[in-house]
């Protein structure tokens, strides 16, 4: 949106917001594409989906999206938000539409995508890096993004904006990690007590661990914390980057990183903060340099 205005409130949002189509959704919500009737502007509207009305798990984790994505609104890497409103226990919202180019996972699959030179991938994923940042910096505490499970379920997060910024989305759950102010954060895994290398030691779902916690066909929720969500990048960066064999020296650079990354113990595994300067250092030297 490059036009600043006024969030929308839910008297402005009935008068002159219009659904247009349904794009998807998720487990607690819907999407539409709608139309702003006086501006002629496309807008996306997330509601609380009908059926899920009387599940408090559902509507609370809608609204605490809500809170994040208001909370959030100063951050470059955040979508923007263009209105809301609560109406009962429903809760709807209007942000940025980045229809265009979609999500990042199924951007990475697209013809724009093909085009995009090498460094336009390495500054999308910067702005990935660059996200896990400002919720491991934020003002009222560190926080961890609980809803990244897979690779490309991760992408799908984030949208691309029309001016191919990577913008965190879907910020449903991303829970305060603050052992001084006695706050734990846990995250659940959806897929119960299937493993994965995507998810940090920490939060892996071993045998034993759901042998001894198992209840109701759910292993509970397991300790995480921003460093968990470190050891995420690598696969993240490289599904985007996607390099080639002519491109060893980068790669080779990228994987030092990496190594930190996936420190197995989390004393030593780097931040984002320390992530984030290593990318912003190679990309000044191959890119600025013109090394490639």
């Amino acid at each position: 949106m490059n036009k600043c205005r006024k969030w929308l409130n839910c008297k402005q949002i009935k008068q002159s917001v219009t659904i247009l189509q349904k794009i998807g959704g998720g487990i607690g919500k819907e999407a539409f594409i709608t139309k702003l009737e006086d501006d002629n502007v496309t807008l996306v509207m997330l509601k609380t989906r009908l059926g899920r009305l009387k599940d408090e798990w559902i509507t609370d984790r809608v609204e605490e999206g809500l809170e994040n994505l208001i909370h959030f609104q100063t951050s470059p890497y955040v979508n923007k938000l263009a209105g809301f409103c609560r109406n009962g226990s429903e809760t709807v919202i209007l942000s940025e539409n980045c229809a265009k180019y979609g999500d990042l996972e199924s951007f990475v699959e697209s013809k724009f995508f093909t085009a995009l030179e090498l460094n336009q991938r390495f500054q999308m994923v910067m702005d990935v890096i660059k996200g896990f940042v400002e919720l491991h910096n934020d003002d009222i505490g560190p926080r961890v993004h609980c809803d990244l499970h897979e690779t490309k379920q991760a992408l799908g997060q984030y949208l691309v904006t029309d001016e191919l910024k990577v913008v965190l989305n879907d910020i449903d759950e991303i829970p305060i990690h603050d052992p001084s102010k006695n706050k734990i954060a846990r995250c659940r895994y959806l897929q119960g007590c299937k493993t994965s290398a995507f998810l940090a030691p920490e939060q892996q779902y071993t045998y034993e661990y759901c042998k001894s916690k198992w209840k109701s066909s759910y292993p509970g929720m397991k300790r995480a914390t921003p460093k968990s969500d470190v050891w995420k990048i690598p696969d993240m960066a490289e599904e985007v980057l996607k390099l080639s064999t002519n491109h060893k020296e980068l790669k080779e650079k990228l994987a030092q990183v990496y190594a930190h990354c996936r420190e197995i113990d989390e004393s030593k595994r780097w931040s984002s903060n320390q992530v984030s300067i290593a990318f912003e250092q190679i990309y000044d030297q191959y890119f600025n340099n013109n090394v490639l």
